[in-house]
């Protein structure tokens, strides 16, 4: 091996361990501080070592990927997403994916690569040793991290809990997810060390893990790891003798007794009283979350059944489920309607990917896992369970970009399998091979960097500019500067480009509904993102719902100045509803466009459509009665109260106020306390709202209930304390 060998593979190798740090990096200064840099980084690595690591391979065929069945597996599943992607309905959106997932085909192909080097370049047990003990790392610092978040929680409210925070990876299922895959890592190097001391710091580890996984309170991520213990103990069961046999067959009994009294006593005390216990009990088709995920499973169904074969395209979820969307999901998350993955790895590659690309991804899982299961170490079956413990907590969560990361590494080390008998290396290729052996690994080594470096920069270094300066007209406090920024920040060429201009036009829009902007201020923002839209943006969105949606709200916003674009309007939004025919939003602004334009009557008649897709949901009911209230209409006090009664709560003082409003014009005194009480909880030292309770209350002929609240109002206010003895001494004369 030549001193340019020897430097290729230093570089390769000082790569590979770089790209451990990533999970621990936070980028504050761009748009999704927890994803976009730290993905944007790896993929610069791994372009900047590929080159030589192809060099390596063209060379020294002892760097050559190792053909076995984990990896014919995992290319035959690449193949499969490419093939939904480019037989899909958007190949843009597979490719390049969404910029808060960073999960498109070209991110995954620096997997792949990722892999590959792995598998290649990692060659001895003790080279794969300290690996692991890197990848340890960023797991203990992130579980510390959290925990010193916990603390401080704690000690701001007094008493113990366990808040459910993301720490460095931004969300808490995605940290739950990590720290699972760590669990097998730190087994895995407990059952290969050899010293006693080792097997301490592991087994530590391997259990500040496992009670992170569960202070998460991540019910996904819990079932996952349970489900590994069930596996494990059948693995470990099943490989002995008769008596080890019965054994484990009496503990798996009893672990499921157990479970089954701890569901049966979900009700009672000593299980609502436990974080864990009751949040795991908590799992229900009929709550909030599970109702959610059961609608985004049956369009993924839907879709399936649509588009069997290659389903929609790798990662357009977003098509199928816009398509298939239930009104219903509207009752339990105002803001989170928009779905772009379906929460369940089975039903998400079914939906994009089709039975050949499901099929692909449990052929792969299951080499990985047969592949680690046939192995005489046990370390290595314990990899196989982190697998399936992996898998399984996927089926109610996603993935994201740092357990990819600690997933391939797993896979990669399987793939190599060090512990099988090799073939010996074959001989590097000489200096003096035949000219076009040398001559076309040159030119392939010269393709590799050209694309490596202009990947660097138009791709990665521009996506990463673009969110800083996204972040900084954000930011910026002054309209007139923002929108300069925004011209400038908008002007980059990225793949993510038409996605940021997209945020920046929901932005504007919900901003002026909230009434964020003065009239001038609106019309600045509104000519800067009219000019910032151009044709290739509205191509990106020929398959997007939400992005008619988003048009529909800027043309008729753009309306209130040139009632032209009330047109334009009209057109988005029925192109919307084209691919979407059962979303409320979409009708209702459709709806407000028609009351900027002043037809009242046929607004209504579209309100009322959007209350019909679903009636028993509260909220489009009080959406609804604030536009009639802000165009004066008396149908108001009806939408306000069939809000009431199907069970909203108001969600700031505005509101309750609004709702009080209208139970009185309804003289519905006796559900006004609970509005009250509901004001009261927001803002419990204001003596005026005490006051005004206490005297509804008399009014309500409930004079204990008047008395206890005129008494607190005077304790939390001295000047209330003259009119609160007048007032006592009324409650004593009412009759």
């Amino acid at each position: 091996m030549n001193h340019f060998a020897k430097l290729s593979l230093w570089i390769v190798r000082i790569g590979l361990f770089l790209t451990l740090a990533m999970p621990l990096l936070v980028f504050k200064s761009t748009v999704f501080p927890y994803l976009v840099g730290r993905v944007v980084i790896f993929q610069i690595i791994i372009e900047i070592i590929f080159p030589f690591f192809l060099y390596l391979v063209l060379r020294h065929p002892e760097y050559r990927p190792k053909f076995n069945i984990v990896f014919y597996a995992l290319s035959a599943y690449f193949l499969a997403l490419f093939a939904s992607a480019i037989f899909g309905v958007d190949w843009l959106r597979s490719f390049w994916g969404y910029r808060d997932r960073m999960d498109g085909l070209f991110t995954m192909l620096h997997f792949y690569v990722f892999f590959l080097m792995l598998a290649s370049i990692i060659k001895e047990r003790r080279e794969w040793f300290w690996y692991f003990n890197a990848a340890l790392i960023p797991g203990l610092i992130a579980i510390f991290d959290n925990f010193s978040i916990a603390v401080k929680a704690m000690l701001s409210a007094g008493y113990f809990f366990l808040p459910r925070e993301g720490g460095l990876f931004g969300n808490v299922l995605f940290y739950a997810a990590f720290v699972i895959l760590e669990i097998f890592v730190a087994l895995f190097l407990w059952f290969s060390a050899e010293k006693r001391w080792q097997k301490i710091i592991y087994g530590f580890c391997a259990g500040l893990f496992t009670l992170a996984v569960g202070a998460s309170l991540t019910r996904g991520a819990i079932l996952g790891l349970a489900a590994a213990v069930f596996l494990a103990a059948g693995v470990w069961g099943l490989s002995g003798n008769r008596r080890r046999k019965i054994f484990t067959a009496l503990i798996l009994l009893a672990a499921i007794l157990s479970v089954s009294i701890i569901f049966s006593l979900r009700n009672a005390s000593v299980v609502k009283d436990n974080s864990v216990l009751s949040r795991i009990t908590s799992i229900s088709t009929e709550s909030d979350t599970g109702e959610t995920r059961v609608i985004g499973w049956r369009a993924a169904a839907s879709g399936f059944l649509e588009r069997p074969v290659l389903g929609w395209g790798y990662i357009n979820f977003y098509v199928p489920f816009n398509k298939y969307y239930n009104p219903k999901l509207l009752g339990h998350s105002v803001n989170e309607t928009w779905f772009d993955r379906a929460h369940n790895i089975v039903f998400e590659h079914l939906a994009t990917t089709g039975a050949l690309g499901l099929l692909a991804y449990l052929f792969f899982l299951g080499a990985v896992i047969f592949y680690s299961l046939r192995s005489k170490e046990t370390g290595k079956k314990i990899l196989a369970i982190g697998i399936a413990a992996y898998f399984f907590q996927n089926l109610f969560s996603i993935d994201n970009f740092a357990v990819y990361l600690l997933f391939y590494i797993l896979v990669a080390f399987i793939a190599h399998d060090k512990s099988e008998k090799e073939r010996p290396a074959p001989k590097s290729i000489p200096a003096g091979s035949p000219p076009d052996v040398r001559r076309g690994g040159g030119f392939l080594i010269f393709l590799a960097l050209a694309a490596s470096l202009w990947s660097i920069y138009e791709i990665n270094w521009k996506t990463f500019a673009l969110g800083r300066k996204e972040l900084s007209a954000a930011s910026a406090g002054d309209i007139k500067i923002s929108a300069e920024l925004y011209r400038d920040a908008l002007s980059i060429k990225t793949p993510y480009t038409a996605e940021a201009k997209m945020a920046f036009i929901k932005s504007i829009a919900a901003g002026i509904q909230r009434g964020s902007f003065n009239d001038a201020e609106s019309k600045i923002l509104l000519e800067t993102a009219k000019e910032v839209l151009d044709a290739s943006t509205a191509r990106r969105a020929k398959n997007s719902a939400h992005d008619y949606f988003l048009f529909g709200r800027l043309y008729s916003e753009l309306g209130r100045y040139d009632r032209s674009y009330f047109d334009q309007a009209e057109a988005a939004f029925a192109r919307a509803l084209e691919l979407s025919p059962g979303r409320q939003q979409i009708y209702f602004g459709w709806a407000r466009e028609k009351a900027m334009r002043g037809e009242i009557e046929e607004a209504k008649k579209v309100f009322q459509k959007a209350i019909d897709l679903a009636p028993e949901v509260a909220d489009m009911h009080w959406y609804v009665g604030v536009e009639y209230n802000n165009l004066g209409l008396p149908e108001a006090i009806n939408e306000f109260i069939a809000a009431y009664n199907l069970g909203y709560s108001p969600k700031t003082m505005g509101e309750a106020k609004l709702m009080m409003d209208a139970l009185i014009a309804r003289k519905e005194f006796a559900k006004i306390p609970k509005i009250y009480e509901l004001m009261i909880s927001w803002d419990p030292k204001n003596a005026s709202l005490y006051a005004e309770l206490a005297a509804l209350y008399l009014k309500l002929g409930e004079k204990e209930k008047a008395r206890a609240a005129a008494v607190r109002a005077m304790e939390l206010d001295e000047s209330f304390e003259a009119e609160g003895k007048i007032f006592l001494k009324m409650i004593d004369s009412f009759r």
